[in-house]
């Protein structure tokens, strides 16, 4: 899938999420995903997908919460 014009993707309380769009994903101007709306941490582990899967990999940001909110 293409998505030429994305710029910002936020990720809130998706915890079954694993990825965005199954296959390739094209988002040329998408350099990172938020975590949640009102944060200011940023990720991005080179494209949209692998970010989405590393996000809910990271112990780090669920331990906080019982509901991981992203």
């Amino acid at each position: 899938m293409k998505f030429p014009l994305m710029e910002e993707v936020i990720v809130r309380e998706c915890p079954r999420m694993k990825i965005f769009s199954a296959g390739n994903t094209s988002t040329p101007l998408l350099q990172k995903v938020k975590i949640a709306k009102n944060d200011e941490e940023w990720l991005w582990q080179g494209n949209l997908n692998d970010t989405i899967y590393n996000m809910f990999q990271d112990k780090e940001l669920c331990g906080k919460t019982t509901i991981c909110r992203f």
